[in-house]
């Protein structure tokens, strides 16, 4: 985080999507990336290959989300 969490009521011109429809209800927080945490991307066909990953529901149940 690279500031105190806040609550907002008016959100930041991004380009992103926003639900704002929790505007002025929860506290939020601008975060900052340092470092990766893979190195290459998690495939949908390893995953489905996985005893324990298989089983998620974005793979058993995708959505064209994932």
């Amino acid at each position: 985080m690279i500031e105190p969490s806040k609550i907002i009521t008016s959100p930041p011109e991004i380009c992103y999507w926003i639900d704002t429809s929790r505007i002025g209800v929860k506290p939020c927080a601008k975060i900052r990336f340092t470092s990766k945490l893979l190195e290459k991307p998690l495939l949908r066909e390893n995953l489905k290959q996985d005893s324990v990953l298989k089983n998620l529901s974005v793979i058993r149940q995708p959505n064209a989300t994932n």
